[in-house]
């Protein structure tokens, strides 16, 4: 994998470095009012990270008492649904837990804070299997929530009962496949969308982690070989004249009348980039080489969108904004080595830099600055991630 080191040739490094200090102090002083459990989430990830990028301990120990606040708001949950914005924390309090054991920032020999969770979040997947085509997106955050946790911190029956869960949901059509597949298109069926939040995309690229961890290679392989198939027939010519921006739509509709949906909208949530980095993930699976030459050609057609009339980009934010794009085109990067998506990285870096020193005078963030998608948490996680020699990995918790 390339690593994209890009600190000391980006022209426009210390603006770069301006800028994640100027969103450092935000969040050093509203980290100290938090008291939700998405506040605390947000910057006990944030702190994690600093302390990962530059090494210094009192940012891990920040980090740690963030998160000890955290598991005392952590109290179990009744018989109501869990809301996907809550499974969402769940999701990155995995991720975060995983991250500060594995680093030695917190001791192996602790009780595993997450353990009764593991539990009860197998029970809940077990409930919501009884209609999972109805249940799909939690399911979908139960599986990342116990693909992020270290397998040392899983019973071997517990890992035997998510293999059966993930085998069971391939089976009945819920993972990887398009909405409403398990039983056809029936009218009115909510459609597909194809990008990395909640999308075919993002449910293929979990599967390909899966894969890699070697759970049910054979059965997933064939299945993200389907899906990317079924994105593929969906794939149109562009035509910037006609304002024909992107390759593939943002949704498919299951009523045979329906027509995909098209947008201009480039971002982390959704539009081309993702489909490109789902190709080059799918290459790494497959070792089918027309789906890095489809990568290639998805990925290098977006490094001609630029303006807002073709990307639809007007914040800084990672989830619909520059700095998820940023983002993305460092990951093409590290997966290819193409100097092209090189330069988008450090194009779109200097975009989310133009739009922070905007959104930081008229208050943009205000209360939802500990937010990773849509506040200035994400933004400073790009911005740190580009100045910094660490590969920080945060970014597992959602891709």
């Amino acid at each position: 994998m390339v690593k994209p080191y890009l600190s000391s040739v980006h022209k426009d490094k210390d603006s770069l470095v301006t800028g994640w200090r100027d969103i450092h102090s935000i969040i050093a002083n509203k980290s100290r009012a938090g008291t939700s459990i998405a506040e605390l989430l947000g910057y006990a990830a944030y702190y994690y990270a600093v302390y990962r990028a530059f090494g210094q301990e009192q940012d891990a120990l920040r980090a740690k008492e963030l998160l000890s606040q955290l598991l005392v708001l952590l109290v179990p949950r009744g018989a109501d649904p869990w809301a996907a914005s809550q499974l969402d924390e769940v999701v990155m309090l995995a991720w975060l837990h995983a991250e500060l054991v594995q680093h030695a920032v917190l001791d192996k020999q602790t009780a595993d804070p997450l353990a009764e969770w593991d539990v009860r979040l197998l029970t809940e997947a077990t409930t919501l299997l009884e209609n999972a085509s109805l249940n799909r997106t939690a399911l979908l955050r139960i599986v990342r929530y116990f693909y992020l946790r270290l397998p040392e911190q899983l019973t071997a029956d517990q890992w035997q009962q998510v293999t059966g869960l993930v085998e069971r949901m391939l089976a009945e059509k819920v993972l990887g496949f398009p909405g409403g597949a398990a039983a056809g298109p029936e009218p009115g069926a909510a459609p597909t969308r194809l990008g990395l939040a909640d999308g075919l995309a993002g449910e293929l690229l979990l599967l390909v982690q899966l894969a890699e961890r070697g759970t049910l290679r054979a059965g997933i392989m064939e299945q993200v070989r389907q899906g990317i198939l079924y994105i593929l027939a969906a794939k149109r010519e562009v035509d910037f004249s006609e304002k024909k921006f992107a390759i593939f739509p943002d949704q498919i509709g299951h009523d045979q009348e329906d027509d995909p949906t098209f947008s201009n909208e480039l971002s982390w949530r959704a539009g081309d980039l993702g489909q490109a980095l789902l190709f080059y993930k799918g290459y790494e699976l497959l070792q089918d080489a027309e789906l890095v030459r489809l990568a290639e050609l998805v990925g290098l057609n977006t490094l001609l969108r630029t303006d807002v009339r073709a990307t639809a980009v007007t914040t800084a934010e990672f989830g619909t904004g520059a700095a998820g794009v940023a983002h993305l085109y460092r990951k093409l990067y590290q997966l290819s080595g193409h100097e092209a998506y090189r330069k988008g990285y450090t194009h779109w870096l200097t975009q989310t830099r133009s739009w922070l020193t905007h959104e930081l005078h008229t208050g943009f963030y205000q209360h939802r600055e500990h937010d990773l998608r849509q506040g200035l948490v994400g933004v400073g996680l790009v911005l740190l991630s580009a100045i910094s020699e660490q590969e920080l990995s945060w970014d597992r918790a959602l891709l």
